[in-house]
């Protein structure tokens, strides 16, 4: 079981082996359907939003923060607005590339 890769799996090698904008499906409106690596996109966009929260002194939960979730998971390291900056770079490594 632990070799099952989740939907919302941030990691490197998942979001960049494909096209995150494939997971999007919706109307003129916007998207309104997410799949694939569209939900692992957004699981990192509103990781990164809570960790911008948590740089101002806000808590986006009670469980763990944002910061130790983006830590672990793509093995980053330093302070919350270090952590930011990388994870910064690696949306804008992953737009890039799709």
């Amino acid at each position: 079981m632990a070799d099952r890769k989740r939907a919302s799996d941030i990691s490197p090698t998942n979001l960049m082996r494909g096209d995150t904008r494939e997971g999007f499906e919706g109307g003129p409106d916007g998207p309104t359907v997410m799949t694939g690596q569209g939900i692992a996109m957004y699981r990192l966009l509103t990781l990164r939003m809570g960790l911008k929260a948590e740089v101002r002194g806000m808590r986006m939960s009670r469980g763990r923060t944002c910061y130790a979730v983006l830590k672990e998971e793509l093995g980053l390291r330093g302070s919350k607005a270090k952590v930011l900056e990388q994870v910064d770079e690696y949306i804008a490594q992953i737009e890039a590339q799709g």
